[in-house]
């Protein structure tokens, strides 16, 4: 190897370490601008109930209530859907992305603990202000979904009037 591969050689070596060292603050400030739109969603999520009382564009299934309530950490949520006001009643929980949106599984208190029904996706609208409840499947036997086919729809939610 010659003087002049080793001195571009290492000129190569220090450049790679200069743009690291400069990328450094903007990755670390990318990742503090992450953690404030999770809180700034978890904020929006858990500030009211949701509810899609009073839908006048589409036919739903049943009468729903979300609320969402703030579990430990900086994104992570639980909840409940209350099915016909006192009908029936679910669980869930999960994380927030920094995009608004929870992807959880659906619990039916059974037990001690409940029993996982389904899994469902909710989505935050920032445009309109509104949650998107989308249903992505059941799980356990076939019999089962039959008695929670009030699940299995998608459904928009706006605040509840409190």
């Amino acid at each position: 190897m010659s003087y002049a591969e080793i001195i571009s050689t290492i000129s190569l070596l220090f450049s790679f370490l200069a743009i690291t060292i400069n990328a450094y603050p903007h990755i670390r400030d990318y990742g503090d601008k992450s953690d404030e739109r999770r809180k700034n969603m978890l904020e929006i999520f858990t500030k009211t109930e949701w509810s899609n009382e009073g839908d006048i564009f589409t036919t739903p299934k049943a009468h729903y209530i979300l609320s969402f309530k703030i579990a430990h950490g900086i994104s992570r949520v639980y909840g409940m859907i209350k099915i016909n006001l006192d009908e029936k009643e679910y669980y869930f929980h999960g994380v927030v992305t920094k995009n608004g949106v929870i992807k959880t599984k659906i619990m039916e208190p059974i037990g001690k603990n409940g029993v996982y029904v389904a899994n469902a996706e909710f989505r935050y609208l920032k445009e309109v202000d509104e949650i998107v409840y989308t249903f992505k499947g059941f799980i356990g036997p076939t019999e089962e979904a039959q008695s929670h086919g009030v699940l299995d729809t998608k459904q928009f939610f706006w605040r509840a009037p409190n």
